[in-house]
């Protein structure tokens, strides 16, 4: 057997996020950028392999009034800055980005973060949460 690749997801507990400065003023929701964790990727195998990082997707909960579900995950730096591939016992860590929706107007709005597998939550409070992705 080969020693393959291994990928751990670290979120932060909460980000905050404020209305970025050329938000059009005729919005009533603008999406604001924010770091929300990080993804390590471990090739830990004596070959180099080519790098591929899950697909990450996102939800929103406690926040009907905004009305968006679904939310886009990026990491940072972006695929044309990424390596192609990582070497034998090698680790790289990269930075798991979401565009996360703030009433315009709002000086600045804070969200918790979890780990879950669906998007269902009872309470109200803003969250992100990060779906486990399917391995």
């Amino acid at each position: 057997a080969t020693a393959g690749m291994s990928t751990s997801v670290e979120v932060n507990e909460s980000v905050t996020v404020s209305v970025p400065a050329d938000a059009p003023r005729d919005r009533e929701v603008v999406p604001a950028e924010a770091t929300v964790g990080t993804l390590t990727v471990t090739n830990e195998g004596p070959f180099t392999r080519p790098l591929s990082l899950p697909e990450l997707s996102g939800c929103l909960s406690g926040q009907s009034a905004i009305g968006e579900e679904g939310v886009h995950l990026g990491y940072e730096p972006r695929s044309y800055n990424r390596p192609a591939q990582i070497a034998g016992g090698e680790s790289l860590t990269f930075k798991i980005t979401a565009r996360l929706p703030i009433p315009n107007g709002t000086d600045e709005m804070t969200y918790a973060i979890e780990r879950g597998s669906d998007c269902e939550r009872t309470d109200n409070d803003p969250t992100l949460i990060v779906l486990d992705s399917e391995e």
